[in-house]
């Protein structure tokens, strides 16, 4: 009998040892989960970040830019397709933002942030036109979104040096 004492004793222990290990597995996983998070949410904004800054990184990027956005002049053909390319990346990144939003894998700040980021381009009536034409060409739960944000832009004051 004091055999078998030992036996249960010991299969208890190693039922609690297991339990233990599988406690510690889940919390390995979701601290790796959320690693996994970071790193992506980091990756993101900074590829972000440096497609936005190509387009400003000279003097004379940063002139069209500024020519392009917060001034009526007219524009050339060729200027118009650099300003299409400029606001289909600044789009498409916050299309995949929200994608990431969706499905779990960016944080909810980085994805308000990139919002903000296409609110403030779409205060131009310039890109409000372009997100008219090319609206068509993204999926439609973003474009909804889009034109909430495209609509908010119109509506509010607006920004310092956009036209009127």
């Amino acid at each position: 009998m004091i055999l078998e004492n030992i036996y249960y004793v010991g299969q208890t222990i190693a039922v609690i040892v297991i339990i233990a290990t599988l406690i510690a597995l889940l919390f390995q996983t979701r601290q790796t989960n959320k690693i996994a998070r970071y790193e992506l949410t980091c990756a993101h904004w900074h590829s972000a970040a440096d497609s936005n800054m190509s387009f400003f990184d000279s003097p004379e990027k940063a002139d069209f830019m500024y020519r392009a956005f917060f001034n009526t002049a007219e524009l050339s053909d060729s200027e118009l397709a650099r300003l299409g390319a400029f606001l289909s990346v600044v789009i498409t990144q916050l299309e995949v933002a929200n994608a990431l939003k969706r499905n779990g894998l960016i944080d909810d700040d980085v994805y308000h942030r990139h919002e903000i980021v296409a609110r403030y381009w779409l205060g131009s009536r310039r890109a409000r036109t372009w997100w008219s034409v090319n609206r068509e060409t993204y999926i439609a739960p973003f474009v909804d979104i889009m034109d909430k944000i495209a609509k908010d832009a119109e509506a509010s004051d607006p920004r310092p040096g956009f036209p009127v």
